[in-house]
């Protein structure tokens, strides 16, 4: 029989000030916050806040049961069980890639990760197998095929006519910095919550000049909406709330300086933002797809 709300009161509440609750409770808000973060201790909050409403008050002594998540996540799921949810899709499935890149030769790599709350890089040695030919491209990026040693499949970016690194750099810190708007989005206890893939840059250091670099990311299987784009396009065959919600709230959590637009991916986990940036802004300014930049062409493309 699974516990009920009465069993812990008694275990737990028995007895107890309001004074020592509120103790207990910022003593285990603080343990998942050190544990799993800010941003998930703030979910917590307001998903029990959001459960707690939908509670019968004349109830004196409701009863919650435990379950296991079901299959299909529930509308108001958590980026966590919506990426264990599509890593059970795609566990249930063949490799579409396998027999394409099975048969590669390794290569050295390193890759750096950008972390937005520090502002920095941190960097990692490991080895891929990555074809040598396109499968996609974009306006202005193409898209490889690779793999890594634990057969997570990714997909490596670069753009076609410039080997700078630092416009993969620009990208790869614009995901993440949505990234991060992402976690104080579902802080809020939104209905939807979002998340964004993370990239990361990769350098080969055996390959010549100009094809070394690329930026990379989980390959994301499923259907692909584009919501919005960099240049005012916004989606009218599929019309959602939670997409555009969340480039506004951007804006707001930005004092008006920043705005992650160009919303795309599958379901509500997203890939290839752009963010736009006010005239004068102090704060970072981006790349191509940004205001000033060059704007070329990323609105309506995957890549």
């Amino acid at each position: 029989m699974p516990p009920s709300l009465g069993s812990f009161e008694a275990f737990f509440l028995g007895g107890k000030s309001i004074q020592d609750l509120q103790r207990i409770h910022s003593q285990l808000l603080m343990m998942i916050a050190r544990k799993h973060g800010l941003g998930c201790a703030m979910s917590i909050v307001g998903a029990s806040l959001q459960w707690l409403s939908t509670m019968d008050e004349r109830e004196p002594n409701p009863s919650v049961l435990l379950r296991s998540p079901p299959h299909a996540p529930p509308r108001n799921a958590t980026p966590k069980e919506r990426w264990i949810e599509a890593v059970r899709k795609a566990s249930a499935r063949p490799d579409p890639w396998a027999h394409r890149l099975s048969q590669l030769p390794l290569e050295r790599g390193k890759r750096r990760r950008w972390e937005a709350k520090s502002g920095s890089w941190r960097s990692e040695e490991l080895l891929v197998r990555l074809e040598s030919e396109p499968f996609a491209k974009g306006a202005m990026r193409i898209c490889h095929r690779a793999v890594s040693m634990d057969r997570r499949n990714w997909v490596a970016k670069r753009y076609d006519s410039d080997p700078d690194v630092s416009a993969l750099e620009s990208d790869v810190m614009m995901q993440m910095i949505a990234k991060d708007y992402a976690e104080r989005f579902n802080a809020c206890g939104p209905p939807k919550k979002v998340d964004f893939i993370e990239a990361s840059v990769l350098q080969l250091p055996e390959r010549p000049e100009g094809l070394r670099d690329f930026a990379v990311e989980a390959y994301l299987d499923g259907n692909f909406t584009k919501h919005s784009s960099n240049s005012g396009f916004v989606a009218d065959d599929v019309v959602r709330n939670t997409p555009h919600a969340f480039s506004h709230f951007t804006f707001e959590a930005s004092g008006a300086e920043q705005i992650v637009v160009d919303i795309q991916g599958v379901d509500d986990l997203y890939t290839d933002p752009q963010i736009h940036t006010a005239s004068g802004s102090s704060g970072p300014r981006f790349g191509r797809g940004t205001p000033g930049g060059e704007e070329r062409g990323r609105a309506g493309t995957r890549s």
